[in-house]
């Protein structure tokens, strides 16, 4: 992609028309149109336009990303007002099991060597149900960058569980639940782990318990 793409990408990651952006934010829809198609150039001044807009919309990115590709993708921050991230107020429709799986293809269209993790348990509770789904894309930095952070970690026996991670002085780490009452194994110390990635995606749902998945 180069980066007129991705300001399209960015637009189409939060499901945001150009009218809308111009009603919202006083940015031209025929102008976003250009920038998008490559009728204009994307000036220094509309590239940090786009930044502002994207960040109030709910997109961590930065202007290394918009530029260049290079650097820290675009993640969903917690105050995203986004579908992916959006709670339900009331239970899910009987096709709710068909809107979730076409959700889940839109994130594995949008990143690469993504984790999906669907929750059965109330260990991560109150803020992550049984319902719920999680998505997070696999981290190659150092796990100290992931202190205090809820993350799905893929442990070197083959097992996916979903846990916060703590960080210890000595470079250790331990895997938490924030309920432990609720888990046979509240506190698992430095486990070897295959994969780990930090949440980016919460899906709240409050499913019918009949439903199946």
């Amino acid at each position: 992609m180069n980066d007129r793409e991705r300001i399209r990408f960015l637009r189409q990651m939060i499901g945001i028309s150009r009218e809308t952006i111009e009603k919202k934010y006083d940015l031209s829809s025929s102008t976003l149109f250009s920038w998008e198609n490559g009728r204009l150039p994307l000036t220094d001044k509309g590239i940090k336009r786009c930044l502002e807009i994207f960040r109030k919309e709910g997109i961590s990115v930065t202007e290394e990303w918009i530029r260049h590709g290079t650097g820290y993708e675009p993640i969903f921050t917690k105050e995203s007002s986004s579908f992916l991230v959006m709670p339900t107020t009331k239970s899910l429709p009987a096709n709710s099991k068909i809107d979730t799986l076409k959700e889940i293809e839109i994130i594995k269209t949008l990143y690469s060597d993504i984790i999906i993790y669907f929750i059965d348990t109330q260990e991560m509770s109150p803020k992550f149900n049984v319902g719920d789904y999680v998505a997070g894309k696999v981290c190659h930095n150092e796990i100290y960058e992931l202190h205090n952070m809820n993350c799905i970690v893929h442990l070197e026996t083959g097992e996916y569980i979903f846990r916060r991670i703590i960080v210890n002085n000595d470079n250790s780490y331990t895997l938490i639940c924030d309920n432990p009452l609720s888990s046979p194994n509240p506190v698992i110390y430095n486990p070897p782990i295959k994969k780990i990635a930090p949440v980016m995606f919460h899906r709240i749902s409050n499913i019918d318990k009949n439903l199946k998945y």
